[in-house]
């Protein structure tokens, strides 16, 4: 595969990555909706999402990521993959359930690449459903802060993330259709950190 740098410039892939911003956009807004409806604010807590160990599962969001990377500074980004090493090894010498190490993009709290994030991290901490493909519908809840405040808010504001699930797929199609690339995904930010930088 080419560099990932140099692919991530490649003006199709911006365009791609352009696409996929207007989703997320989308996912926002419908996240404030429900949020804002159970009066939700999430201001951080001990039970953060960036302490989550999430798998990432798509082409397009692992190019997202780099090209969110590409913007920080030299130093920055250094850390950020010195980072990514650490909570590898950690995680490696963990048990599955005890996981809780912090995202390697979160510096002093915050998320360095917030503009490029993965989907999960935009839709995590509320009620949500979705369709399966069989047209069964999954339900969850959302992170302790939010249900703590869900008990006493009286509104039943669900978010759906089926739409913003088929809008990345069918970009993610088209992506690997163009781009020939045919490998599955299963990584975490930290594994692709380690990976990008690997490949520069």
């Amino acid at each position: 595969m080419t560099n990932v740098r140099t692919l991530v410039q490649d003006p199709m892939i911006q365009d791609f990555l352009s696409r996929l911003e207007e989703v997320y956009s989308k996912m926002d807004h419908a996240y404030d909706e429900v949020a804002q409806a159970h009066g939700f604010h999430c201001q951080g807590c001990q039970d953060s999402c960036c302490l989550t160990l999430f798998f990432h599962h798509t082409f397009l969001e692992y190019l997202a990521i780099q090209d969110g990377c590409m913007k920080l500074g030299e130093d920055q980004y250094k850390a950020a993959v010195q980072r990514a090493r650490e909570v590898i090894d950690q995680a490696n010498h963990m048990a599955g359930g005890a996981y809780r190490i912090m995202c390697p993009v979160n510096q002093d709290g915050k998320c360095m690449i917030y503009e490029n994030r993965p989907m999960i991290c935009r839709l995590h901490g509320i009620h949500y459903r979705f369709a399966m493909p069989n047209g069964a519908i999954h339900q969850g809840i959302g992170c302790r802060a939010f249900e703590d405040l869900a008990k006493t808010s009286g509104a039943e504001a669900v978010l759906d993330r089926t739409p913003f699930y088929q809008q990345l797929a069918g970009l993610e199609r088209e992506l690997r259709q163009k781009t020939g690339f045919n490998q599955s995904i299963k990584m975490t930010v930290a594994e692709m950190l380690v990976k990008q930088s690997s490949e520069t």
